[in-house]
């Protein structure tokens, strides 16, 4: 009940977020033209697509004595749909489960995963909230690859990982520099043009296990600093970096680069020690990328873009857990627009 209450304020932000901006962005188009040498608007047309999404969200625990790495993933599934467009009105149906692993072999995993992308004329936000239970043991990397030749996936039913988050960006070259055109489809870009991007973020980061992240099949070859039992971590800090649309004819590939560093409140408990230990002495990063590539017509469209986000939530301590998630999609949609009318 807790998270059918967390999900609906989610919603109702994103609804009413999206509400104000998009009123905003109008008032941009009429006061603030765009370059329309750069940028064709197709947001009044009626769009059908069909599409799917795959998610990732892994967890990694970074032992720094001899810079062992371990990760866990969740049993992910991707999901594939209908949607449509028009005008500020979306609706896409990607509710069709494909891909799945075993869950006999990789355990089951609960989840729930909300990521949402706002693409304004001048700004860009992001939105995402995540709830994820069971992870198996997917990658242990040791200095000498032969060290550990284990190829069964290790379950981990009882790890769980919460996280919601948001940021907020401005970017400079708007009048000629369209995201929406790569990841939402309601523009096109007719040239080349990049822009300047840098902004605010916040992100909440929490898990924990029923025993240490570490497995007691390996411990032996990790420092004590990495036996994590529990870790809460929560960034407030500021992004930035450079995003570039390429256009050769109708085809597109968009790539970007956006870094940021946050104030990191760190509070963690070691397996076999029940006091809290607090730190607040580190700066943590974050990286995010965003990219797509792909063909984008008058009528018809189609392409891949990626969006991810790397956390290290770094500390005094000699180990510390990373973050990182995004999500996939490939679709392929078209536009009805009437022979007559060539807006």
């Amino acid at each position: 009940m807790k998270f059918a209450g967390i999900i609906l304020l989610f919603f109702l932000f994103c609804f009413g977020f999206y509400r104000a901006t998009g009123h905003d962005s109008t008032k941009v188009r009429k006061n603030h033209n765009v370059d329309t040498l750069y940028i064709k608007n197709y947001s009044g047309k009626l769009a059908v697509y069909i599409s799917s999404y795959s998610k990732a969200n892994n967890i990694s625990i970074i032992e720094g004595i001899h810079r062992r790495i371990l990760t866990y993933k969740p049993n992910e599934a991707a999901s594939f749909g209908p949607g449509f467009g028009y005008k500020w009105i979306g609706l896409d149906l990607s509710f069709i489960t494909i891909g799945k692993n075993d869950d006999g072999l990789y355990g089951k995993t609960e989840k729930i995963d909300l990521q949402s992308h706002f693409y304004m004329r001048r700004f860009l936000a992001d939105l995402n909230l995540q709830y994820y239970k069971g992870f198996y043991l997917d990658s242990i990397g040791v200095v000498d690859s032969n060290t550990i030749k284990d190829t069964t996936k290790i379950k981990r039913p009882d790890i769980y990982q919460f996280s919601v988050g948001g940021s907020f960006m401005y970017l400079t070259n708007y009048r000629r520099c369209s995201m929406k055109s790569t990841f939402s489809q309601t523009e096109v870009q007719k040239k080349s043009a990049g822009t300047w991007a840098f902004g605010v973020y916040y992100h909440l980061f929490a898990a924990a296990g029923d025993s240490s992240f570490i497995p007691q099949s390996v411990k032996s070859y990790y420092d004590s600093s990495a036996y994590f039992h529990g870790v809460i971590s929560s960034n407030i800090g500021i992004i930035g970096g450079y995003m570039h649309t390429f256009i050769l004819h109708k085809w597109f590939l968009t790539l970007s680069l956006l870094p940021g560093v946050a104030r990191n409140g760190y509070k963690f408990v070691l397996s076999g020690d029940t006091a809290v230990r607090r730190d607040v002495s580190r700066l943590s990063g974050r990286v995010q990328t965003r990219i797509g590539i792909g063909y984008n017509a008058r009528r018809t469209y189609a392409g891949i873009t990626a969006i991810f986000d790397g956390y290290d939530f770094n500390n005094s301590s000699k180990s510390y857990i990373k973050q990182q998630y995004g999500v996939v999609r490939v679709y392929f949609g078209y536009r009805f627009i009437s022979k007559i009318n060539k807006a």
